[in-house]
C-alpha cells in the first residue's frame, strides 16, 4: 500500500481519489444517504496513522467481493476505530464473506503496533 493512504485524511483531493477507488468510503449522512458535496467530512476514522495501512488492506480485499455480490454501492463503513488495541469496524449490508475478512483483520490488528 502506498504512503498516499496515510495522508488521505488530511488532503481533500487525495481523499476524493480514495473514495472513487473505494465507493464504500464515500462520506454519508446519518441516514446513510451519500453526501453529494463531498464536504470536508470523512468517514469517522478513529485509528492511529499506523492502522491506515491495515484498514486500506481491508478495503482492497473486500472490494472485489462487494462487486461480485452486487453491493459495492450499498455497503459502507459507519465508523472505524481503535479501542483497547483492537480495530473495531462498524458497517452495514455486508455479505458473510466480507464480515469474515473484516473479522480476520480486526483480530490481526491486536497483534501489530498501530502507532508504527
Amino acid at each position: 500500500m502506498s504512503n498516499k493512504c496515510l495522508d488521505w485524511y488530511k488532503d481533500f483531493s487525495e481523499s476524493h481519489k480514495i473514495c472513487i477507488e473505494y465507493p464504500f468510503l464515500i462520506p454519508r449522512y446519518a441516514d446513510g444517504e451519500i453526501d453529494e458535496a463531498y464536504s470536508d467530512e470523512h468517514i469517522p476514522l478513529e485509528i492511529p496513522y499506523g492502522g491506515y495501512k491495515l484498514f486500506f488492506q481491508i478495503c482492497s480485499d473486500i472490494k472485489p467481493i462487494l462487486g461480485k455480490e452486487g453491493v459495492l454501492y450499498d455497503f459502507y463503513f459507519i465508523q472505524v476505530k481503535e479501542k483497547y488495541n483492537k480495530l473495531i469496524c462498524y458497517y452495514n449490508n455486508a455479505p458473510k464473506e466480507v464480515e469474515d475478512i473484516i473479522s480476520k483483520y480486526e483480530i490481526m490488528a491486536s497483534y501489530i503496533c498501530c502507532e508504527c
